[in-house]
Formats: structure tokens, C-alpha cells, sequence
């Protein structure tokens, strides 16, 4: 339940500076009041969702595809299907020492990841109490400071006054770029006869589905300790895995996001191999 008697409250934290145009950042900001109703509930799936009433119609639909569309990639990356070739797509993004447990860091590593993936699972479940709660909020200004002058495409803060109410409140802002982007069904239907392109990630990259997923990957409610950006671009986060493994990925948001991502694609091509990088 959103808060009923509220004055002014303001939203603490840290800021992040991340060079991203996801960049994961916790603002300065005043409370949303729900006597002005600024925020309209959103029916359907998880119970506590919350668009902001300024954004037009065709944009809320486009918010709740996106999230329908994540949380079938949720699907595809951890419910297990048997025969699937899961440590495959594992070793490509998260890095080839995925699974090992040789060293206590590696122990660590592997263990926040393997708890993160059942976190988020279960965020698409639903299996969250009604303290947490999702708003998505939108700025028409590409100069809004939670856009970083244009260059991104959204953004998410935290709320802690709510936390400390006893309601977790988690926002996600889209920018403007956001609303020009394809879904995933509109890039799967471009390729779904081109073997080749079907191989070659850059082809799935950027649509509206990855980006609301990948500022859910970087909530305090689905990872743990929260993801940062060490790499965002498809090709940045394939070098993070060959070159540090688990060691970063398990931090990383978008190593979490394109695993998921080439996962539910292999899947629905029912392809041969998951969607890499072309060399």
C-alpha cells in the first residue's frame, strides 16, 4: 500500500557514475504523493506495479509489453529444461570458471550468482510480499538528470524513506531514446529465417525488453550485493567473461542480461548454438 500521510521526504543514497546508458544511479528526489495521483496501478502479472500517469497510452502498453517480454527471458535462463546445454551460454558470459569452487572467492562468486538467478526468478513470480513495489516513471527531458543529457535510456533510484516505512520502492525512469527502440519480437521476426543472423548478438541488442531487464538486474531485490556496470556493450561484456570471469560478471548487470537474453534466443530459434559475436 502506498504510503497514506506524507509531507516532504527526500530519496538518500549514493549516486554511481557509470560511462552507461544504463547507468544505475540513486537520486535526490521527492517522494511520489498518490493524492495527486501521479501513478496508476498496472493490472496483471506482478501485483505491485506502478506506471506514472503522465506517459501516454501506447507508452504504458509499450512498459507493460517490455515487462512480459523480460520476464519470458527470466524463463528461458532459469527454468530448466532437460538436454539444454545451460553451462554453454554460462561460460560465454559469466566466464568459463562459472562453476568452479576451487578457491573460497571463486566458492563466493559462484554461489551470489547461482542465489541472484533464483532471486530474479522469483521477483517474475511474484513471490515478493506487497512491500515491493515497482514504479516506472517517465521524463520527456532528455536533460533530466537522471538521463545524463540524452545519452541513456534509463535509469533506477531506490527510495529509501519507503524502505524505512516498511514499502520497498524501486523506480526505474525511462529517458527519451527508450521509446524509439524495437522489441524483441520485432528483432526475432527481422531474423527468424537468417541462420546466420540468428548467430550474431549484435542483431539483439538495445530493445526495450533489455533494458527494463537490465535495471532489474541491478535492484537490491534481485542481486546481491547490487550490480554495477563494468560493462555494458554486448562485445564489453563477452571480454568481461574471457578476461576476468566470474570475478566481475557475478557484479555486472549486462553479463547477467545478455546470458539471459542469448538463452531465451537459442531457444526460440531452436538454433544450434546460442548468439555470440561474428569475428
Amino acid at each position: 500500500m502506498l504510503i497514506l500521510v506524507l509531507l516532504i521526504s527526500i530519496w538518500f543514497g549514493c549516486a554511481v557514475a557509470h560511462k552507461s546508458p544504463y547507468k544505475p544511479t540513486i537520486r535526490p528526489r521527492q517522494t511520489p504523493q498518490p493524492e495527486a495521483q501521479m501513478w496508476e496501478f498496472v493490472k496483471g502479472g506482478f501485483s505491485r506495479k506502478f506506471v506514472e500517469s503522465k506517459c501516454t497510452d501506447e507508452q504504458k502498453e509499450r512498459l507493460k509489453s517490455a515487462w512480459e517480454d523480460a520476464k519470458l527471458i527470466i524463463e528461458a535462463q532459469t527454468n530448466i529444461i532437460a538436454g539444454y546445454d545451460y553451462d554453454l551460454v554460462h561460460r560465454t558470459w559469466m566466464g568459463d570458471d562459472w562453476d568452479a569452487r576451487d578457491t573460497p572467492e571463486k566458492e563466493g562468486w559462484g554461489k551470489i550468482i547461482e542465489d541472484n538467478f533464483a532471486r530474479i526468478a522469483g521477483l517474475f513470480r511474484g513471490e515478493y510480499g506487497k512491500s515491493e513495489e515497482f514504479f516506472w516513471r517517465y521524463t520527456p527531458e532528455p536533460d533530466d538528470d537522471l538521463c545524463d543529457d540524452g545519452k541513456m535510456y534509463a535509469n533506477n533510484y531506490y527510495n529509501l524513506d519507503f524502505h524505512l516505512s516498511g514499502n520497498h520502492m524501486h523506480t526505474i525512469t525511462f529517458c527519451p531514446p527508450y521509446w524509439s527502440l524495437e522489441t524483441i519480437g520485432e528483432q526475432i521476426a527481422r531474423h527468424k529465417d537468417d541462420e546466420m543472423g540468428q548467430m550474431n548478438m549484435v542483431n539483439f541488442v538495445a530493445t526495450t525488453s533489455h533494458i527494463m531487464l537490465h535495471e532489474i538486474y541491478h535492484i537490491k531485490l534481485a542481486t546481491q550485493p547490487q550490480t554495477i556496470d563494468y560493462a555494458i556493450e554486448y562485445h564489453e561484456a563477452l571480454d568481461l567473461a574471457r578476461t576476468y570471469g566470474m570475478e566481475f560478471t557475478h557484479v555486472n548487470s549486462d553479463s547477467y542480461t545478455h546470458d539471459a537474453v542469448a538463452i531465451y534466443l537459442q531457444q526460440t530459434f531452436k538454433s544450434s548454438k546460442p548468439p555470440t559475436r561474428l569475428i
